[in-house]
């Protein structure tokens, strides 16, 4: 690599760790930048991470990194910049997403000269693509007649419902923006004030089949805070019980529940997108004991000694 290259991602990096890791949250690994706070300003905030990411799409070009790497690069950046552009979702999206340290660590790897991309970078593209594909109703005629044919239709059917259904559960939010309207008071909220004249033919519904949306509803802000503390609690456990690291590997007897857990969290989000996923008796009950289990796996080292969370092995 050249000097004034080296020299380049030297500054590069600087940027990339005040936009993204400058500051840490006292008592936690968490960490932030100036990122989700420039972002706070409307208007000019949402444009830092683009024009930085263009940078260093620009400076990957010089570089003649591999062009999957690249394009997996724009995606990190167009990610961070759909989910930005959601007030306060967003901003908490840049806590985890960390799309400038991404791109960095990935135009670092691959500075080299001769350096090939991995089966991750193809799969990852190759993953969302297939998604946008799938969002994008290019793939329609190939699901005729099967049961997903419909899935996207938002202009009738379940999905058209879902659509007015949200609709109402962000004007509940606005209107009960601090706490919400109580724990199991949606019903009630939603049939006799929220509902749309168009959804009429579904009036009750006890939540508002988005898990997002039924923390700001039921818990106002202030629980969709915690929702979202929760959520980074749980990523953060499964990130450690998942490595594969020396320091941090877990007992091989405790890796296959860890990687059970860990499907089962992701199942649950992936699931309340779009239906209940948390406030059921039976649901909370099973995503508890799954917190609970994920936090005994996450603090036992490699020896079966249990950890507490502030022990120097962590």
């Amino acid at each position: 690599m050249r000097e004034s290259d080296a020299r380049t991602l030297a500054a590069l990096r600087k940027w990339s760790v005040l936009l993204d890791s400058a500051f840490r949250v006292p008592g936690t690994n968490l960490t932030f930048g100036l990122d989700p706070i420039l972002g706070l300003i409307p208007g000019i905030g949402d444009l830092t991470t683009p024009l930085f990411a263009a940078l260093l799409l620009l400076h990957a070009v010089r570089l003649r990194i591999p062009r999957v790497v690249q394009l997996r690069m724009l995606i990190n950046a167009a990610i961070d910049l759909a989910v930005g552009v959601v007030p306060l979702i967003g901003d908490a999206f840049d806590f985890g997403w960390k799309a400038n340290v991404r791109n960095l660590a990935l135009l670092e790897r691959y500075a080299r000269p001769g350096t090939k991309a991995s089966r991750g970078d193809w799969l990852f593209v190759l993953g969302v693509i297939t998604l946008v594909i799938l969002l994008s109703g290019i793939a329609s005629p190939l699901l005729a007649g099967t049961r997903f044919a419909n899935v996207l239709d938002v202009t009738s059917g379940t999905g058209f419902f879902r659509i007015n259904l949200w609709e109402s559960a962000l004007t509940m939010w606005r209107d009960h923006l601090l706490v919400g309207v109580g724990p199991d008071n949606f019903l009630y909220a939603y049939r006799g004030f929220y509902i749309l004249p168009a959804a009429w033919q579904e009036p009750n519904l006890s939540h508002p089949h988005n898990i997002v949306l039924d923390f700001a509803t039921r818990l106002g802000t202030l629980g969709l805070l915690v929702g979202i503390g929760l959520t980074v609690g749980i990523i953060l456990c499964a990130k450690r019980v998942l490595s594969v690291t020396p320091g941090a590997m877990i007992p091989p007897s405790l890796r296959p529940l860890a990687i059970g857990l860990a499907g089962l969290f992701v199942d649950m989000v992936a699931h309340g997108m779009v239906d209940n996923g948390l406030f059921l008796v039976d649901l909370a009950f099973v995503f508890m004991l799954a917190c609970g289990l994920l936090v005994q796996v996450a603090y036992y080292d490699i020896t079966g000694e249990k950890l507490s969370p502030n022990s120097n092995k962590i």
